[in-house]
């Protein structure tokens, strides 16, 4: 039987494989390590902000009900650590419920009857343009 010699080139490729492999696996400890993000829920109706809420500042989840200017349309918001959604509205579709839980940067619940948006902002300043999924 013949014997191949590894050449320089095969070494070279084999390194930056590993370095490659080993790097994949670093990532997800290096992200689990991080610090919470500082996520601010922005919360608008009608085109005018109603209310900031930092979401790493809150220490025991609440609800409030957010009505609309004829008082006959609400949006019950509830939050928790890290975290804000619709929990109800009597709007018919439910798009704005249906979004869930929002916790990430750039996440948004929209209701259009009653021209309410909370949108999920970073606090450093650091976020995407556009989210793509």
């Amino acid at each position: 039987m013949k014997q191949h010699k590894l050449r320089r080139g095969d070494l070279i490729l084999a390194i930056l494989l590993s370095i490659g492999f080993l790097l994949s696996l670093l990532y997800p400890v290096w992200h689990w390590l991080q610090p919470d993000a500082l996520l601010t829920a922005v919360i608008s109706q009608n085109g005018g902000m109603i209310e900031t809420i930092d979401l790493n500042l809150v220490s025991q989840p609440y609800e409030f009900t957010i009505w609309d200017a004829t008082g006959k349309e609400y949006n019950i918001i509830e939050v928790d650590h890290g975290k804000i959604r619709v929990k109800e509205a009597n709007c018919a579709e439910q798009i704005d419920v249906k979004a869930g839980w929002l916790q990430d940067s750039g996440d948004m619940a929209v209701c259009l009857p009653h021209q309410l948006v909370i949108e999920l902002k970073n606090a450093t300043g650091l976020e995407a343009d556009y989210i793509v999924r």
